[in-house]
């Protein structure tokens, strides 16, 4: 999977709003934490396709945003006194984008390991990564969630 990576953006200007962010990625994955430990998949499929709120940016200020919101989801990862991996800050990423009127997807993928089989979840928006990307090349996508139309499987996906 070929993914973009925008180098125009500073990520060591950090304002009350990054922090805002990181604090609301730090609630979600706690939430995300135990809803994945109480709840069905699902619901936990509902939640990965979560409803798209109201769009309130244009194109470059959405682009700031999902790195932002991408930063956020990594410093609460690291700093959660509960177990916050992909699936978590997956979970967590979805509710923050979607409810921002942002198009994002969740996949749920699968590759084999030395002993077994090994799961990872990544999410993306378009073409930028946003948590669990780094390794995601190697794992088959088993599950899109929101659900993608028939037949429009974006490039660098491969679906096993």
């Amino acid at each position: 999977m070929i993914l973009e990576v925008d180098k125009s953006h500073n990520p060591t200007k950090r304002g009350w709003r990054d922090y805002c962010l990181a604090a609301e990625a730090f609630c979600l994955l706690l939430v995300m934490a135990l809803a994945i430990r109480l709840l069905p998949f699902s619901k936990l499929k509902a939640i990965a396709s979560y409803a798209l709120g109201e769009r309130k940016s244009d194109g470059v200020a959405e682009r700031d945003l999902l790195h932002r919101i991408r930063w956020a989801i990594a410093a609460a990862a690291r700093r959660s006194p509960l177990r916050a991996k992909c699936f978590e800050q997956g979970l967590a990423a979805q509710v923050m984008l979607r409810g921002r009127g942002v198009d994002s997807t969740l996949f749920y993928g699968l590759a084999r390991g030395d002993l077994a089989l090994e799961a990872h979840v990544w999410v993306v928006a378009g073409s930028v990564p946003i948590c669990g990307t780094r390794n995601a090349g190697e794992f088959s996508a088993l599950l899109r969630l929101p659900p993608q139309p028939t037949g429009s499987t974006p490039a660098g996906v491969h679906f096993g």
